[in-house]
């Protein structure tokens, strides 16, 4: 149900983003401090519901407003902490498209290994390589072969590698 909710808002958000202008909200300014702490607390459930209050709110926003990419990655957090992944696949996928289209590709960085992570966590092998592969890509331009991040990816992607087999790439 919870997937179904969420698409349905991702469908909703993509068609109705275009045609507001960024219309200011106090709502979310008072949501979001309630997500962050519910989240603190470890009341996920709370906390996803919060933030999906915010979602809707934040509906209202350009599609580079970033208390819209903020929400969406909020909930993306709750669900991969709470191991629901196909919930927050399509979340993944939305804050993907916003950071792309916003051109934040540090961010998008982040969350194309994250969506690497629950694609590999959903047995999306090939799915969870394209996504750790653009990633990893993404943080060299950004900082070079040698910096973390990059290692952190490179990482991820030979735990992937392994486990197919595929040592020799």
């Amino acid at each position: 149900a919870t997937l179904l909710h969420c698409q349905k808002q991702g469908e909703m958000l993509r068609s109705r983003i275009t045609s507001y202008s960024g219309i200011e909200s106090e709502r979310w300014d008072e949501i979001r401090p309630q997500g962050e702490a519910a989240y603190r607390a470890g009341f996920m459930e709370q906390a996803s519901d919060i933030w999906m209050r915010g979602l809707a709110e934040a509906q209202e926003f350009n599609s580079d407003d970033a208390r819209l990419i903020y929400t969406v990655d909020w909930l993306s957090t709750i669900h991969m902490s709470q191991r629901q992944f196909e919930t927050a696949e399509p979340l993944l996928k939305l804050a993907c498209e916003l950071k792309r289209e916003s051109r934040l590709q540090q961010e998008l960085a982040v969350s194309l290994g994250e969506l690497g992570k629950c694609y590999f966590e959903q047995g999306q092998l090939e799915n969870a390589e394209t996504a750790l592969l653009e990633s990893i890509a993404i943080f060299e331009r950004q900082f070079g072969c040698d910096h973390e991040l990059v290692g952190d990816g490179m990482h991820n992607l030979a735990t992937l590698y392994h486990l197919q087999d595929k040592t020799d790439d």
